[in-house]
């Protein structure tokens, strides 16, 4: 799990892209997280998956999750829309005891 690909590289790509996102009169930016990454899902003892701490994991999913949050408030007064998305469980080498 790395930073520079997970935090970095949607913050860079963001970037590029929004001066035609700011073009758009529907402009749209959806980001890949996870409710691992809810600060707010973490802090309730009754969270599903509460046991589930992936320092890793869902600290960077709570970078994504800030920056969509810091630049849904930025582009609030332009047509541009920005939201996250959690795909649900996906089998990955996070989750799962295979390796490819």
């Amino acid at each position: 799990m790395s930073v520079k690909t997970n935090v970095f590289g949607v913050f860079a790509v963001t970037k590029a892209l929004l001066p035609l996102l700011n073009k758009s009169t529907a402009g749209r930016r959806v980001n890949l997280s996870s409710g691992l990454g809810s600060l707010t899902q973490n802090s309730d003892p009754n969270y599903e998956f509460v046991d589930f701490k992936l320092l890793a994991h869902n600290s960077l999913k709570t970078a994504v999750n800030a920056i969509a949050v810091l630049l849904a408030a930025k582009l609030k007064d332009t047509p541009v829309k920005v939201n996250t998305a959690d795909p649900g469980f996906t089998a990955a080498l996070i989750n799962t005891s295979r390796q490819t």
